[in-house]
């Protein structure tokens, strides 16, 4: 990232959802109004679907998420009983019903955590229609000066979904987290993010701002004194050149690093990164079903399994099965049907999947992460399955014979804690958001989840354990999530004994053009002494002497 970003601010203000009392209405008028905005809501997500790109599947995926939330029985019938038996204007029981939500979600599982953001925006975009009459036309503008700095009250990603990305120099947010869905959707268009109070008082529509991007501050107006040291940063910034780097990246003699990048959509299939890489590290599956509203039919999965696999031959992609989590309850209602569990009650949809990829493996060589593992146990079950579905295959004497590796994702507490029992797989890829959420308890949605907290002695140590495990039964690990993405984090891992990560494309060039080898080895000679420290502060302090 650059060190400065300057330019003209956009305003996408979030709604007030605290408004004063009606003082007399009708129930039933209410009642009405509720009805008609729901409806609403749901015609403009699907409006926005459409005029998204579809192979954006983070916002699809989100906005199946706000479809759930519009579709249940439960939430709706609530907000009407607080009308009809409180006596409630729509906006109030909406507010009351989404705040008990919202507290059960932050009570709930982590995943579960996550969602308040998103339940925070279809609220939004309800009270918006309940208001529509008394609403500026203004509110949903365009930009008048080109490029532009977003700045929102909230982030949420029904304000900038219309929006051209290729106009958006970066988005400053007084609230949001930068893990939720929509900051997720940015960092995949390489848009920076930065969460900062109480700044839009400050500015009105069209003034220009000055981002210190290393120290996370915004200076208003500043003079023209001020530009003239940061103008060649403002040209760079506004100049985005497609980059690219070779993997493997050799350092020095001892360090070599391999790259991998995670797939986002079929456009990034042709890019320089991706034919620089070594492969693909992390192809998120559920995301085709997500997209479509149910899952695939085997034939549909071995077409799009096939495409990646044949552009990327003979490099390897990693595809993980299906990782069915809680915010993805569009396809899966059953409350104890998540993660590994998802494989032992949905056996079918698992099989169908299995014969898919099988399917390619008999064309090309590709490998199968088994996501969410808990227990050692849950492993040999999978490898039943997968060895079922082979015999139903049966290749004939001409065909070739099944190319795949079989690999677990760690992202778990229990399974950290029982390394030595993995048996039988031939590769392990780390879930770094996962698993440190999981280390410190903090929902990656939170405005609390942040890159510093990878500093964070507990994971350190957690990922050199990892490391020696793999390096004592010659098993690769791989590094996914945010981690991959951030230079001086990267080069921690890498001194942590790390040598293939699976970083986001647009954040390849940025995070591994600049590695130090010398650095490296300075960091590896102090983890001793860095991995017994007790805070992120110990840390970051030692670091500062390099």
């Amino acid at each position: 990232m650059q060190p400065y970003i300057y330019g003209p601010v956009f305003f996408r203000l979030s709604m007030q959802l605290e408004q004063a009392p009606l003082q007399s209405f009708e129930a039933a008028e209410e009642q009405a109004r509720l009805k008609d905005a729901i409806l609403q809501t749901k015609q403009w997500y699907q409006t926005l679907a459409v005029g998204v790109d579809e192979e954006q599947t983070q916002f699809h995926e989100t906005l199946l998420f706000y479809q759930a939330i519009l579709d249940d029985e439960e939430v709706l019938s609530a907000i009407s009983k607080k009308i009809d038996k409180k006596h409630l204007r729509a906006e109030e029981a909406i507010r009351d019903v989404f705040l008990d939500y919202s507290k059960k979600l932050l009570q709930a599982d982590s995943y579960f955590q996550h969602r308040v953001y998103d339940l925070h925006d279809v609220q939004t975009q309800i009270v918006f229609y309940l208001r529509e009459a008394q609403m500026s036309s203004n509110e949903h503008r365009q930009p008048q000066s080109k490029p532009y700095i977003l700045l929102m009250e909230r982030l949420t990603i029904s304000d900038f979904a219309w929006l051209d990305f290729n106009d958006m120099l970066a988005v400053v947010a007084e609230q949001g987290g930068y893990n939720s869905h929509a900051a997720i959707i940015l960092r995949s268009n390489d848009i920076p993010l930065f969460i900062i109070p109480d700044v839009i008082r400050h500015v009105q529509n069209g003034d220009p701002i000055l981002i210190d991007t290393a120290l996370q501050t915004v200076q208003f107006k500043p003079s023209p004194r001020v530009l003239s040291k940061i103008k060649p940063f403002e040209k760079a910034i506004l100049k985005r050149h497609p980059q690219s780097i070779k993997s493997p990246i050799i350092l020095s003699p001892n360090q070599t690093i391999h790259l991998y990048p995670a797939y986002s959509n079929s456009k990034e299939l042709d890019t320089p990164i991706i034919k620089n890489s070594e492969g693909i590290g992390l192809v998120r599956t559920e995301f085709f079903a997500l997209e479509k509203g149910d899952f695939l039919s085997e034939l549909e999965q071995y077409q799009l399994y096939l495409e990646i696999a044949s552009k990327l031959a003979p490099k390897l992609v990693y595809f993980r099965l299906y990782d069915i989590e809680p915010d993805k309850a569009t396809l899966v209602t059953s409350p104890s049907g998540y993660g590994i569990h998802f494989f032992k009650q949905h056996e079918n949809l698992v099989r169908s999947q299995m014969k898919a990829l099988l399917r390619v493996s008999l064309k090309y060589p590709i490998a199968i992460t088994i996501p969410m593992i808990e227990n050692p146990q849950d492993i040999p079950p999978i490898k039943v399955l997968l060895e079922s579905c082979m015999k139903e295959l049966e290749p004939d004497a001409s065909e070739t014979v099944f190319q795949y590796q079989l690999g677990v994702m760690l992202e778990t507490l229990p399974i950290i804690h029982q390394l030595e029992k993995l048996r039988e797989i031939q590769f392990i890829q780390i879930g770094s958001n996962d698993l440190l959420s999981r280390l410190l308890e903090i929902p990656r949605d939170s405005s609390h989840f942040q890159v510093d907290l990878f500093y964070e002695p507990l994971f350190l140590r957690t990922i050199r354990r990892m490391v020696a495990f793999g390096n004592q039964k010659g098993i690769p690990l791989f590094l996914c999530g945010e981690a991959a993405n951030h230079p001086a984090i990267v080069t921690i891992l890498i001194a942590l004994g790390i040598q293939r990560f699976v970083p986001t494309i647009s954040k390849v060039l940025e995070t591994y053009h600049g590695l130090d080898a010398k650095r490296i080895d300075l960091l590896a000679n102090m983890l001793p002494q860095i991995c017994s420290y007790e805070s992120i502060q110990q840390v970051q302090k030692k670091l500062r002497f390099l």
